[in-house]
């Protein structure tokens, strides 16, 4: 898990090193959950740290997170935190 966080780290800091002197300032992350099931998903501890990682070092290069063809378990959980999140 360890290797894919700094995979992710450095594909991330190089489309912000390639947006550099652009108009671009900010990134899609785009995740195709075809396959995902509660069963094939990663430990609470890596998605934690992934969040982590998004939030305290990318949070401000991040457009959008769009999720393509996630399960209905996202819809359901997606509605607890809504009315916290930042519109902006």
């Amino acid at each position: 898990a360890g290797g894919q966080l700094r995979a992710l780290a450095f594909v991330l800091e190089h489309a912000l090193r390639r947006c550099d002197g652009s108009q671009v300032r900010k990134y899609v992350i785009f995740l195709h959950l075809n396959d995902f099931s509660l069963r094939n998903n990663p430990s609470w501890a890596v998605t934690k740290e992934t969040m982590r990682m998004l939030t305290c070092c990318f949070a401000e290069c991040c457009g959008h997170i769009i999720l393509h063809n996630a399960p209905s378990v996202f819809s359901v959980a997606y509605r607890l935190p809504k009315p916290l999140i930042d519109p902006q």
